[in-house]
């Protein structure tokens, strides 16, 4: 037989913390004077905030912020301390590294594999490409920095590469 009971606990007449069958209601802030607080849950953590806004911060000092607009139609990404970075790191082969740096000091610049110089800063070892290509035609240039040689290439399709100024070709390789 199941039992149904609702427990409380009171700072003076104010009701904080209540306990039942379905979970806990905590009125007020949660605090941990010393030490990490771990969550620990076998499903998902889901974090429910009807402000639209979940904070970071760090000794009271927010630097971050997960957002979206009223109806929540975007979700977004907000460095709150002015002039501070976004770095997207990861694991490469057991190493951490700097994937991609948005330089907000900079009016937004991003580096990928190097901190941004320009507006779109991409730099590594080696052969470097950027690629963009037509799934429909396969046509597709990229632009190669080479070890020795640079070059600008198309590949598949029509194997065309025209030159524009003011909507108008200036010039057709073929």
């Amino acid at each position: 037989m199941a039992v149904s009971t609702i427990d409380a606990l009171y700072n003076g007449t104010s009701e904080k913390l209540t306990t039942s069958a379905t979970g806990i209601t905590v009125t007020g802030n949660i605090a941990n004077a010393s030490g990490d607080l771990t969550l620990d849950v076998s499903g998902d953590i889901i974090l429910d905030a009807d402000g639209t806004d979940v904070r970071l911060a760090k000794g009271g000092v927010q630097y971050g912020m997960f957002t979206t607009n009223s109806t929540p139609l975007g979700f977004y990404i907000d460095a709150l301390v002015q002039d501070g970075d976004l770095f997207f790191r990861g694991n490469d082969g057991g190493s951490t590294i700097t994937a991609m740096t948005i330089d907000m000091s900079a009016g937004g610049n991003v580096g990928i594999g190097s901190p941004p110089a320009y507006n779109l800063h991409i730099e590594k070892a080696g052969n470097q490409f950027i690629f963009l290509n037509n799934a429909s035609t396969n046509d597709g240039f990229y632009f190669k920095a080479g070890s020795g040689a640079s070059s600008i290439q198309t590949n598949g399709g029509s194997n065309v590469m025209n030159f524009f100024t003011s909507g108008n070709e200036r010039m057709r390789i073929d």
